[in-house]
């Protein structure tokens, strides 16, 4: 899905919808996956991109799980790129980070259902188990730690 959202915008687009990414983006290596700044742009950015990918195709439910996907990651991006300070418990931000905690609790309960993958492939799928672990961790102690 990736891969042919950004050949699509590369092959259709003279003014690229996510301009900035690269290969490095799509394809990186080992020392590049550990450049968070990649990440940051190609989560953040390509939630525009996937929409208007989906847009072109005939059949664009498959890319709905996606899409939601980068719906949350935007949403973790934007509560801490935010250069407001958290003064209250109430904060919206905490809100919405509780929101997405449960998003991907329930969406990884999914993805371990998926029937037809076995066991080993989930380890090669969008997020590793261990990354959703960090991300889950993140999105239970950042809110506990503002208190």
């Amino acid at each position: 899905m990736w891969i042919s959202a950004a050949k699509w915008d590369r092959d259709t687009n003279s003014c690229l919808i996510h301009h900035k990414i690269t290969n490095a983006h799509i394809f990186p290596n080992q020392l590049e996956k550990m450049h968070n700044y990649l990440a940051e742009e190609m989560l953040d950015n390509a939630l525009h991109l996937m929409k208007c990918y989906r847009a072109i195709l005939p059949d664009w439910s498959y890319l709905d799980g996606t899409i939601k996907l980068l719906e949350q990651t935007s949403s973790i991006i934007k509560v801490f790129r935010s250069r407001l300070p958290i003064t209250d418990i109430k904060d919206d931000r905490l809100e919405l980070l509780r929101d997405v905690l449960k998003w991907f609790k329930v969406w990884r309960k999914e993805a371990a259902l998926t029937e037809g993958v076995p066991r080993n492939e989930h380890k090669k799928s969008v997020l590793t188990v261990e990354c959703c672990d960090y991300i889950e961790a993140l999105l239970y102690a950042f809110p506990e730690v503002c208190r």
